[in-house]
């Protein structure tokens, strides 16, 4: 993953799409070993490669669990480079929408501890992703259950989340 030719990156990032797909389950192990790379190189700008590597993390992901990547992930939404907060954003948008397990409470409170910390971002991109963020997970455990984490959100941004959420 960290050659400089854009042809091998989005080759390698093919190859490891297809070993997780195959492997299924059993592929789970090697998460450790090819998620962190993968989603540092999240900062490519072209989009072969940004597709590419994002289709290689959602395969990853489905051979694995949300509690697994957790992380990973949170360690690149944090990340200096703003592209690689951002592909890591819409990476973790698209395992909520897809995952099969509920979160549990402490990851939930990471996850929108997360989303908190994009809402107040510079770049426009990254504000409303963490709006999508929030909106997801109140999807999942619902209204109720997400409104004492909103608690200090002023109300513009609350009402991004809503939208979200509908």
């Amino acid at each position: 993953m960290k050659d400089a030719n854009v042809a091998v990156v989005t080759q390698a990032a093919q190859c490891i799409e297809a070993l997780a797909k195959g492997l299924r389950k059993s592929y789970g192990k090697y998460r450790t070993v090819v998620m962190l790379p993968i989603m540092e190189r999240l900062k490519e700008k072209k989009q072969a490669i940004a597709d590419a590597l994002g289709a290689a993390l959602d395969q990853v992901f489905l051979a694995t669990s949300l509690t697994e990547c957790m992380e990973d992930i949170v360690a690149c939404l944090s990340h200096k480079n703003p592209q690689v907060k951002e592909g890591t954003m819409k990476f973790l948008i698209r395992c909520l929408r897809t995952t099969r397990d509920v979160p549990s409470k402490p990851e939930i409170g990471t996850i929108v501890e997360s989303g908190k910390k994009l809402l107040s971002e510079s770049s426009e991109g990254l504000r409303s992703g963490g709006a999508e963020v929030l909106g997801t997970v109140m999807k999942i455990i619902g209204e109720r259950a997400m409104n004492p984490f909103l608690e200090g959100l002023d109300d513009i941004r609350k009402t991004k989340i809503k939208e979200f959420f509908e």
